[in-house]
């Protein structure tokens, strides 16, 4: 190899390392953006939550009340059937409902700064 190869294959290889930086850096900060919101329920009542079943959270139980808490990220509002949530800078939640007698369906509705939205559906039992 001559001089002028070498320099230019230097050249060429900065080039190309200097573009995956750039690529690999875009992704890892659009990787919010690109995911888009998410809503875990941690608790209910003091107990973890299941494990959602195609995006459905069940749960039976005996008192009037349950507090649902969980963790809203990637999210600027978050709503429990219509009626909106405070979260804090870190995305946690907590909200009280009342349960009446037998079937309650609970809905879970997140909306990013972009108009994507995400939900978790709640069928919580009264015994």
């Amino acid at each position: 190899m001559t001089r002028e190869t070498t320099k230019r294959a230097i050249t060429i290889g900065t080039i190309i390392f200097v573009i995956l930086v750039i690529i690999g850096y875009a992704y890892i900060t659009s990787h919010s953006l690109i995911s888009g919101p998410s809503i875990v329920v941690t608790n209910i009542s003091g107990t973890a939550a299941p494990a959602p079943v195609k995006g459905v959270i069940y749960g039976s139980f005996a008192t009037s009340t349950v507090t649902i808490t969980g963790v809203a990220l990637r999210i600027q509002s978050i709503s429990l059937n219509g009626s909106p949530i405070e979260i804090d800078e870190a995305g946690n939640f907590s909200q009280i409902i009342a349960l009446f007698p037998g079937f309650n369906a609970e809905t879970l509705i997140g909306k990013d700064a972009f108009g994507h939205t995400t939900q978790v559906e709640l069928d919580l039992n009264r015994e």
